[in-house]
């Protein structure tokens, strides 16, 4: 069978082909972006509009990211070459909090960062999904105690 369809390919002129090719990636963009627009209008259909909430939690775990660069390869046009484009990745300092009814990842700043510890308490502002129920916490503070 794959043999079959293979020999059928090949009596077909070289820009059907590639024509046929073209079309397919460009059907695969389209599902890609409708799906990418999906998924903001679910998003903001789930978070949009719910109160903001405040809880007591603790921090679950640290993790920082220091800072890096990486070169993407952008193709020029006009003179028919690709140059390496940096992109600057800054340092990342992330905390997961658990507030009891879920736990959710929030990135915070240096001095926050340097200042809490696994096991600290802290107040976190959250909402919750009311769509899909999930955690999503917009802010962290020290709390004393």
């Amino acid at each position: 069978m794959v043999s079959t369809f293979l020999d059928g390919l090949m009596d077909w002129p070289a820009d059907t082909i590639i024509g046929s090719l073209l079309l397919l990636a460009m059907l695969a963009l389209v599902v890609i972006l409708v799906c990418l627009g999906a998924a903001g209008i679910y998003h903001l259909f789930d978070y949009c509009g719910v109160p903001e909430s405040s809880r007591r939690g603790t921090v679950r775990d640290k993790a920082f990211r220091p800072a890096y660069t990486q070169y993407i390869y952008m193709y020029n046009a006009a003179t028919k070459t690709s140059m390496p484009t940096p992109i600057f990745h800054p340092d990342r300092w992330t905390l997961e909090v658990d507030i009891g009814i879920g736990s959710d990842l929030i990135d915070v700043g240096e001095s926050f960062y340097e200042k809490v510890s696994r096991g600290s308490p802290v107040v976190a502002r959250y909402k919750v999904g009311r769509i899909s129920g999930r955690i999503n916490i917009s802010g962290v503070r020290a709390r004393a105690g």
